[in-house]
């Protein structure tokens, strides 16, 4: 990408490549809420402000969106031009709806020499990317998610906070934390984790998480299969381009 871009007259920041990939959980990705049901981490850390602090600082940095910053206007749509190209395929992903995709610019041009067909590349990419959004859509709706988001608050109602969703808790958590209001943070923690143990809320969130998600796997093998192929015809050429570089 940094060569092809430079072909082009434009500068292009390669991102630091990770040791490893982090394994994939989709539960825990879009639904952990400090402290789940753990009340003795509760009593001990509360809302772990500190450890979601030193998360959010270990994101890596947008290094090519804060040079874009340093450009003006028409620089920046150059700099687009020259990445993305003036060409886009049309992806539809089911249960996730449409989208655009570079089909043409160094990112296209890339995509094409390790993926070859784009529009199968990309469709089954959104297939994966895009995985969470209908499980999480049927898990809303799922008895259930209902029952223990209704058990959940009435719980906390009779410990003396008004609070619809554990997340709203954390979110206090955090500010409480924020303002060194330990005492009060670990006792709303506390609060927080007992009803959730009481109700089950973790535990059943994740059990029909996991239930709903595999079925929308199993309704979209044949993409998952597609990436994972792909993915892999994919590594053999990138393999052999940097053989003969």
């Amino acid at each position: 990408m940094t060569q092809c871009m430079k072909a082009k007259g434009q500068k292009y920041i390669a991102s630091p490549i990770p040791d490893s990939e982090p394994k994939w959980d989709s539960f825990g990705r879009w639904n952990t809420v400090e402290p789940g049901d753990d009340v003795q981490r509760a009593r001990r850390t509360g809302y772990n402000f500190q450890d979601f602090q030193a998360r959010q600082k270990s994101t890596p940095p947008d290094l090519n969106g804060a040079y874009l910053k340093t450009l003006s206007p028409t620089e920046q749509q150059k700099w687009d031009l020259a990445i993305k190209g003036d060409k886009t395929v049309k992806v539809s992903v089911p249960g996730s709806g449409e989208g655009e995709r570079p089909a043409g610019g160094c990112y296209g041009d890339i995509q094409k020499q390790l993926y070859g067909d784009l529009n199968k590349w990309y469709q089954a990419q959104g297939t994966i990317d895009m995985l969470a959004g209908p499980v999480g859509a049927l898990v809303a709706q799922d008895q259930q998610t209902r029952r223990v988001e209704d058990d959940w608050p009435k719980c906390m109602a009779t410990k003396g906070y008004r609070y619809k969703h554990p997340r709203d808790a954390q979110s206090e958590g955090f500010k409480l934390a924020e303002r060194g209001s330990k005492d009060k943070e670990i006792k709303l923690a506390v609060a927080a984790a007992e009803c959730d143990k009481q109700v089950g809320f973790t535990s059943t969130m994740r059990n029909v998480w996991d239930s709903h998600q595999a079925k929308v796997i199993a309704d979209r093998e044949g993409q998952i299969i597609a990436y994972r192929t792909l993915r892999m015809e994919a590594l053999k050429r990138a393999h052999s381009v940097l053989r003969n570089s």
